[in-house]
């Protein structure tokens, strides 16, 4: 193989030409099998060939990796106006304004229409003459009756004096039992330390009377009228006031146990330290009456009202007493509780 050529074609590099001399050179059979070895090593890298053609496009890669966010940019310009939104709920009433200035005077109105023709003066005026004629006619018969009762009026015990008139007269201390004072009128009348048991007295008219310490038991009272009168201290037992109207009485101290006062008015009362004990006080009225430390034990409170009363926490028994519809403290009460011993 002596003065043997590579072809040419193969070299494409230096280090390949030098591989070429070694071999042509070498004059030792074993540098030449070195040399064919090392030649051998470096074909065996190839050459670099020529740039191929552009390959195809290939697919599309999957999405990278998110970078980091970049800087806000620069305001842009103004968009224009948007549509107009839809009328909104109506707002709350504001507080009233301060009141303006007086108006105007307006201008005068039309003549209105033509009244009816008035009566003659002179009939009108006799037409109230004679109303007020009656009117005081009616009063002095009214008080001729009392008078006359009056004159034949025994005030004493039994005594007959129906529809006698006793405005203001001092009957204090006397003994009337038993007495008829059924319809008299006895305003201002002084009955104080009296003794009145079993009178009848319903229907009269006793406002402003007073009959302190006075003894009333088992008289009866019913639908009489006693407003602003007085009966602190009295004795009332057994006796019935059913329908009677009483506003603004005083009753402090007084002993109610076992009367009737069925229906009673009692507004506007001082009934403090009172007695009711076993009272029958089916729908009486107390509104606005003051009732502390009274004793309503046992009595029958039926659509009794208390309504506006002292009633609360002031000392009031109502230990056994028998409540339904009952208003009390404000409310309908059936006093449960109160049935319980104490």
């Amino acid at each position: 193989m002596r003065g043997a050529r590579i072809n040419s074609r193969w070299v494409c590099s230096p280090q390949k030409r030098i591989v070429e001399v070694l071999y042509l050179t070498s004059m030792s059979m074993n540098a030449k099998y070195a040399v064919l070895v090392m030649s051998a090593l470096i074909l065996t890298a190839g050459c670099v060939g020529e740039a191929g053609p552009v390959g195809e496009e290939g697919a599309q890669g999957p999405p990278g990796v998110q970078g980091p966010t970049g800087e806000n940019g620069a305001d842009g310009a103004q968009g224009p106006p948007g549509e107009q939104g839809e009328q909104g709920p109506s707002g709350e009433d504001g507080a009233d304004g301060e009141q303006g200035p007086p108006g105007e005077q307006g201008g005068q109105g039309a003549p209105g229409d033509q009244g009816e023709p008035g009566q003659d003066a002179n009939t009108s005026y006799i037409a109230q003459l004679e109303s007020e004629i009656a009117a005081n006619e009616a009063m002095i018969s009214q008080l001729e009756f009392a008078l006359a009762n009056a004159t034949s009026c025994q005030l004493v015990a039994y005594g007959n004096c129906a529809g006698a008139w006793l405005y203001g007269e001092n009957l204090s201390g006397l003994d009337l039992t038993g007495i008829n004072l059924r319809g008299a009128w006895l305003n201002y009348a002084n009955l104080d330390g009296a003794v009145l048991r079993h009178a009848d007295m319903m229907g009269a008219t006793m406002h402003q009377a007073s009959f302190r310490n006075s003894t009333m038991d088992y008289v009866e009272m019913r639908s009489a009228l006693a407003n602003y009168a007085d009966f602190s201290y009295a004795s009332l037992r057994y006796s019935d006031l059913s329908n009677a109207i009483i506003l603004y009485g005083n009753f402090s101290n007084a002993d109610l146990d076992y009367a009737n006062l069925n229906g009673v008015r009692l507004w506007g009362g001082d009934f403090t330290f009172t007695e009711f004990e076993y009272a029958d006080l089916t729908s009486a009225e107390f509104w606005s009456s003051d009732l502390s430390n009274s004793s309503l034990r046992y009595s029958d409170l039926k659509f009794a009202s208390f309504s506006g009363a002292v009633v609360e926490a002031v000392g009031v028994d109502w230990h056994g007493a028998y409540c339904f519809q009952t208003v009390r403290y404000g409310a309908v009460d059936d006093c449960e509780e109160i049935f319980e011993d104490v």
